[in-house]
């Protein structure tokens, strides 16, 4: 299977400061064959029928005057009659496979006895032309179709991918034209990988399936049908193993120069790797910033994609609209007096403008925030209820994200983050870019876990402070009696 890299896999997993792919595994190839299978059966017949026809091929010719003729050909319809009609009676208790049975062997009754009074199954007639005609056309076109979701079948098949990275494992599933979704693990949360080939074929081919574990509360990403898993297995499990060896004596040095020697305060930096969302400028005085950044204290705020604002607008716009047409249209034919049209006209305007305004609000309303310590999804309506939901950046299992075709193409997406306990998901819905706004939580977690990390690695540091100063303190107490006495026996055996 090809190990690659290219452009469109660092636009995609948006990749951090020193990261880089080290291997990459793709469903077997054999998925590819068995999901091309029924298309590939297709054009083959389609294309066969086809020729056929154009060479004056005829089905179920009367014409032939061939009676009273019993041929091979006949003997084996008769003997393929004959088991599945048996085939019926014998089977108990499957009703719909017995009737199946019953109406093929009731066809086949049936094309003997047309070939036994004269007709032929098949006859070539080389004067008739048919090489164009309707029902030649309407299977050109089902073997395009059928080559068309080949072509889809195999871009699914490869953009449907299991990603090592020296920082993380990444399930990349792209489903051309439909969804995109992204699962991913960091290498430092991997507790252990399985790989597994379930059955013979799969043993003898090399396909089975990679299942990483997490360290944290039991999460786990399965790929199925994977190239060769034990080689995922041990890359892997190659990768964690130097990430634990380096990462942990780089830390605790690291920790020892600032807190030890420089008495320097631990400072972990947010990387901003979010962008502001591309709204159309004739619309950017109806929205603030999104996402909304505080710097001060690295808190984000998004809000749904202005696209739905508009969307939630064209409603009251378009009442709004006719309504003013039909008023004018009223005013112009004197139906109704130039009083009454502003009497009625400007009510109207009044509640479209209110209507709007609470759409606008109501959209303002809905927050998804991102602080270094948690997450927290509040839904409110305008002056009145609101709902919150909140978890710990430590309580995140799983962060994963999901477009939809419109949605790749306008920019939003929903944003899934699953929580441990309870097993519900916050889900942070319609935001632009979904995407990033995954890889900016990934990175805030990264970074509270590092936090983490440095916290104990401060509390052994005070440990051993503690045992520092207890030790200086032992040496500074006098000797006792029995030590004055073994000095002077260690003089006196000198001398």
């Amino acid at each position: 299977m090809p190990n690659y890299t290219h452009r469109r896999d660092k636009r995609n997993l948006n990749f951090r400061s020193g990261e880089r792919i080290l291997y990459i595994t793709q469903r077997h190839l054999a998925v590819l064959v068995a999901r091309l299978l029924p298309a590939l059966v297709v054009i083959v017949l389609c294309g066969l029928l086809a020729s056929y026809r154009s060479i004056g091929g005829q089905f179920l010719d009367t014409n032939a005057a061939m009676s009273q003729q019993f041929t091979t050909f006949d003997l084996i319809l008769a003997v393929v009659m004959g088991i599945a009609v048996l085939t019926g009676f014998l089977l108990r208790g499957r009703t719909g496979i017995r009737l199946l049975l019953f109406g093929i062997g009731f066809l086949l009754a049936g094309l003997l006895y047309f070939r036994y009074t004269g007709g032929r199954t098949f006859s070539v007639e080389p004067g008739i032309s048919q090489s164009f005609d309707t029902f030649n056309i309407i299977l050109i076109i089902i073997m395009l179709l059928a080559l068309a979701y080949g072509v889809y079948t195999y871009f699914d098949w490869a953009n449907d991918r299991l990603i090592l990275t020296n920082q993380r494992v990444i399930y990349d599933l792209d489903r051309l034209l439909i969804r995109h979704v992204q699962e991913q693990l960091p290498i430092n949360d991997i507790q252990s990988v399985e790989a597994k080939t379930q059955t013979y074929l799969g043993h003898w081919i090399n396909m089975g399936y990679v299942k990483v574990q997490s360290a944290s509360f039991g999460r786990a990403m399965v790929y199925q049908w994977a190239h060769s898993p034990r080689t995922m297995q041990a890359k892997i499990m190659e990768q964690v193993e130097q990430f634990q060896q380096h990462e942990g004596e780089a830390d605790f040095e690291r920790m020892v120069e600032k807190r030890v020697y420089r008495d320097e305060p631990t400072s972990l930096e947010h990387e901003q790797t979010i962008r502001h969302s591309s709204t159309p400028h004739v619309l950017s005085w109806l929205f603030e910033a999104n996402p909304e950044f505080d710097s001060e204290n690295s808190v984000y705020t998004w809000h749904p994609h202005w696209f739905f604002l508009v969307k939630s607008l064209a409603l009251p716009m378009t009442i709004c609209i006719i309504a003013l047409v039909l008023v004018g249209f009223a005013g112009d034919a004197d139906i109704v007096g130039g009083g009454a049209t502003a009497a009625i006209m400007v009510p109207l305007v009044l509640v479209c403008i209110g209507w709007a305004a609470w759409k606008i609000e109501d959209h303002r309303n809905d927050r998804y925030i991102l602080t270094p310590t948690q997450v927290v999804d509040i839904y409110k309506k305008p002056f009145g209820p609101e709902s919150r939901q909140s978890a710990g950046l430590d309580s995140l299992q799983n962060i994963t994200y999901r477009a939809t075709i419109f949605g790749r193409i306008f920019g939003y997406g929903d944003v899934l983050l699953e929580t441990a306990g309870t097993g519900e998901a916050l889900t942070f819905v319609d935001v632009p870019k979904p995407r990033e706004v995954t890889a900016t939580i990934d990175g805030y977690q990264t970074v509270f876990n590092k936090s983490q990390k440095e916290r104990n690695m401060e509390d052994t540091l005070k440990l051993l402070r503690f045992y520092h100063m207890t030790h200086e303190q032992e040496g500074q107490v006098e000797p006792t009696d029995d030590g004055e006495q073994q000095n002077q026996a260690d003089q006196t055996a000198k001398q």
